[in-house]
C-alpha cells in the first residue's frame, strides 16, 4: 500500500520530458542584465586578481600556461609562470597567444556576475552548466588553473 503511494507521487513530478520543455523556454538571470562598459570590469578585476594571486601563492602553483579569459571584446591575460603571477588586460582581442594556454570564454554579462563575487554567479557552476566555452593548449587538465580561477573574484 506504502509503496503504490511513492510509485503515483514518482510518476506525477518526475517526468524528465515535462522538466526539459519548461527549462528550454528559460532564459538564464545574467541575460536580462545590462552590458557593462570596459571600465566596470577593470576595477573588478584588479580587486579578483588580488585574491587570484593570494591563492595561487597560497596552493604554491605555478605553470608554464597562461590563462586568457575573453569576455565580449576584450580579454584578460594572465601569467602564472612566476611565484608573482601579474595580469594585462587587453582592450581588444588582437593579441598573439602563448604557445601554452588555457582559454575561457565567457559571455561579458556571466563574467560581470562571476567578478562581483560568488553570491552572484560562481565559476564552478558556470563550467558544469555549459556555459563557459574552454581551449587548452595543449590539452592537458592542470587542475592548479581550475582550482584557482574559482578565486578570481572580489
Amino acid at each position: 500500500m506504502i509503496f503504490s503511494f511513492f510509485k503515483d507521487k514518482y510518476k506525477k513530478y518526475n517526468r524528465p520530458t515535462n522538466n526539459i520543455k519548461f527549462l528550454s523556454k528559460e532564459s538564464c538571470p545574467f541575460q536580462q542584465d545590462d552590458f557593462k562598459s570596459f571600465s566596470d570590469f577593470q576595477n573588478l578585476i584588479e580587486l579578483s586578481f588580488d585574491r587570484f594571486r593570494k591563492k595561487v601563492n597560497e596552493i604554491k602553483y605555478t605553470s608554464n600556461s597562461r590563462i586568457y579569459i575573453e569576455f565580449g571584446t576584450h580579454c584578460v591575460e594572465i601569467d602564472i609562470s612566476t611565484n608573482s603571477p601579474n595580469y594585462i588586460l587587453h582592450e581588444k582581442l588582437d593579441f598573439e597567444l602563448n604557445e601554452c594556454y588555457h582559454y575561457f570564454i565567457f559571455d561579458s554579462r556571466l563574467f560581470y556576475r562571476t567578478l562581483c563575487g560568488p553570491k552572484f554567479d560562481h565559476r564552478n557552476n558556470i563550467e558544469i552548466g555549459a556555459l563557459l566555452k574552454l581551449k587548452r593548449v595543449p590539452d592537458i587538465y592542470e587542475q592548479g588553473v581550475h582550482l584557482s580561477s574559482c578565486y578570481f573574484h572580489k
